[in-house]
């Protein structure tokens, strides 16, 4: 009897033992399965926020060039028969600077003149016939009818003799003159530069890094 009590003492020990071994390992299992998280310390600087002002100014070269620049071309074609300026002129808006022969439209100008002074003659001819009944009013209106068409070409053979006139379009200096007198110039030939240099542009050209920092109306600072 005392034998079997033993056996049996010993064999519940055992098995509390491998209880508490497979309670050990089952907490560190979960532990295992379960990490701690460790929230990490980052260090921050502060700085207080406050209205500051910053230099974004730059330097760039830029080529001036004048206000006003035109090459004054002939409109029609001729014979270049009167030079007015040279290299360094000043000439006003509306100056004649060159001539070029006119003297076809001069022809032209003096035979319609001629029409005209005749037809003239006719319609006052005609008029007092009608009130003798020698002519018919029919007859007066076409002498009328002519001379309104006499002076429309005349007023054309003007305006032609008007274009062999070359002009300065506005106020400026006469640069690169590259005609003489007596060449033959045909429409859309350059006689010389016309430069009014009493205000200036400037070109620049920007970069991409340049062009955010300026902005319309912005003040800039020249140096020649």
């Amino acid at each position: 009897m005392k034998k079997k009590i033993v056996t049996i003492s010993v064999s519940l020990l055992i098995i509390a033992s491998i209880g508490v071994v497979l309670a050990n390992n089952k907490s560190k299992i979960d532990a295992a399965a379960k990490p701690v998280k460790e929230n990490p310390v980052i260090p921050v600087k502060v700085h207080e926020v406050k209205e500051d002002s910053f230099n974004t100014s730059f330097t760039i070269n830029g080529v001036t060039i004048p206000a006003k620049e035109v090459k004054i071309a002939s409109e029609v074609q001729g014979k270049l028969v009167g030079l007015y300026v040279s290299n360094g002129d000043a000439v006003r808006a509306g100056q004649v600077i060159a001539a070029l022969d006119a003297s076809v439209y001069s022809v032209q100008l003096s035979s319609i003149d001629a029409s005209i002074a005749k037809a003239k003659l006719d319609l006052a001819r005609y008029t007092k016939l009608i009130e003798i009944g020698g002519a018919t009013p029919v007859q007066a209106e076409t002498a009328q009818l002519q001379i309104q068409s006499l002076q429309a070409e005349k007023k054309q053979v003007l305006e032609q003799i008007d274009h062999m006139k070359i002009r300065a379009p506005f106020n400026g200096r006469i640069e690169n003159v590259n005609v003489e007198l007596g060449s033959y110039v045909t429409y859309g030939t350059v006689l010389a530069q016309l430069i009014d240099n009493s205000s200036l542009k400037i070109n620049i050209y920007l970069s991409e890094q340049e062009a955010v920092k300026v902005k319309a109306g912005q003040e800039v600072t020249i140096q020649s």
